[in-house]
């Protein structure tokens, strides 16, 4: 649901901003391309729909890029924090 939503920003009001994290900012257009890259890499390297994917990042720029990725991907994502570190996650 917010992939499509941030791919039709893109293409309407691409040079608005999107987000901005610690004064760093990108458009709908950059953050649709970024995404793009990071769900192309993936699904290149093997992830699946369905296949869950780990991510540990701290509130940035770079989470949200990879948040939309993995969605864009078709995977899902599974929040790492220290407290999440358990052994009985499905592989």
């Amino acid at each position: 649901m917010l992939a499509p939503i941030i791919r039709g920003n893109g293409r309407t009001g691409g040079g608005r901003c999107a987000v901005e994290c610690d004064g760093r900012l990108l458009t709908y257009r950059e953050l649709n391309a970024k995404a793009n890259q990071l769900a192309n890499y993936l699904v290149k390297s093997g992830v699946k729909p369905e296949t869950f994917l780990g991510i540990h990042l701290d509130r940035s720029l770079e989470l949200l890029v990879g948040l939309l990725g993995i969605l864009k991907a078709g995977a899902a994502y599974v929040p790492w924090t220290l407290r999440s570190q358990r052994t009985d996650w499905p592989t």
